[in-house]
């Protein structure tokens, strides 16, 4: 099978500026600072602004149909037109361009898109705080959504036999495998992650190292449920008690994770506390 040169093209990542002459039956290949794949831009830096700025262009038609409709609909309509409109394209291979930091530059253009669609759901001003309002409609913010479904993906992984997995998913080491005795932190089920020293012997690959950093920042009782199902519905449980400004605490038992909230101190909390 031969590609097709006119829909072929190459990019180099390093070193950037090489230049070079590729061809396909005598015909030239077009080189590419950016290209599309299984619904993601792979650019020549390895960043994601071309990505995020695809996502919003896709959003932007049913932003500004939210923008009328939430006049006539109510408020359970329009989350559901959420998660039929706008929740696909959030989830879509957010565990390779997303991330957890919400200081990001890149991701911010879609931070904020999202956030102008919560308000539109909840009739809210231009400048009302959404995290209320998240926590209010049980949705779950850009980054703790890439959070949700790489802890996800993660369990998956390590729920399934190493026989049934394909040979291109990433080889993680559990941290119990790495003493013949047990540790405090073995015993976490946690993932080992290798230093970047150049003298280190064992290399992993980025996405694993940051599916595993993930993974270990999640609290025990979290990462000793074993059905993925109920990861899911607790984890989400635990980052809108998160992003709504309130401390989860978790059990730490390997069968039930009950999460327990308890709110901050207001400022005149804090004033009174102080008076003494």
């Amino acid at each position: 099978m031969i590609p097709n040169p006119k829909k072929t093209g190459y990019t180099v990542f390093y070193p950037t500026t090489l230049t070079t002459n590729l061809q396909i039956s005598s015909q030239h290949i077009e080189h590419q600072n950016s290209t599309k794949l299984l619904g993601i831009y792979i650019q020549q830096d390895l960043k994601h602004h071309d990505t995020i700025r695809h996502i919003i262009k896709k959003l932007q038609p049913t932003v500004r149909s939210f923008r009328y409709a939430n006049k006539y609909l109510n408020e359970n309509t329009m989350t559901e037109q959420y998660y039929t409109h706008i929740y696909p394209h959030l989830i879509g291979s957010i565990s390779i361009w997303g991330t957890d930091d919400p200081h990001k530059t890149y991701i911010q253009p879609l931070i904020r898109i999202h956030k102008r669609i919560i308000r539109y759901i909840c009739r809210s001003p231009p400048r009302a705080h959404t995290n209320p309002l998240m926590n209010r409609l049980q949705i779950l913010s850009i980054n703790n959504l890439y959070i949700l479904r790489s802890a996800v993906e993660m369990h998956r992984i390590r729920s399934t036999a190493d026989e049934n997995r394909p040979d291109h998913v990433h080889h993680y080491i559990q941290t119990s495998n790495q003493h013949r005795y047990q540790t405090r932190f073995s015993q976490r089920k946690t993932n080992y992650i290798p230093s970047n020293s150049k003298n280190q012997r064992s290399k992993m690959n980025p996405f694993a190292r940051e599916y595993s950093r993930i993974w270990n920042s999640l609290p025990d009782g979290l990462r000793e449920i074993e059905s993925t199902s109920e990861l899911k519905t607790k984890l989400k449980t635990y980052l809108l008690a998160k992003q709504s400004g309130f401390q989860a605490i978790c059990s730490e038992t390997s069968t039930t994770l009950t999460p327990q909230y308890r709110a901050w101190p207001t400022t005149s909390e804090c004033v009174d506390a102080t008076a003494y």
